[in-house]
């Protein structure tokens, strides 16, 4: 899945390959949170965090729903 800029139509540094692989991870599993961005991607918490603050503002991920528990991926594959 290709994540266009929607904000300021240009791309970001911040959505990088580490941005595209946890959308798809998120694509394939149909929810996300920050634990397996830092698992499967051996990210720290802080851009891990950084990485869902990011699938929100896209649109792509649901309100969180309380700690601990994974947020819904919004935007599934055609």
């Amino acid at each position: 899945i290709q994540i266009e800029e929607t904000v300021n139509q240009e791309p970001s540094a911040e959505r990088d390959e580490m941005y595209q692989k946890a959308v798809e991870y998120a694509d394939s599993s149909g929810e996300m949170s920050i634990s397996p961005i830092e698992r499967r991607l051996k990210r720290g918490y802080n851009r891990a965090a950084r990485i869902m603050e990011l699938m929100e503002e896209d649109g792509l991920v649901g309100m969180p729903k309380g700690a601990g528990k994974p947020r819904d991926f919004l935007r599934r594959r055609r």
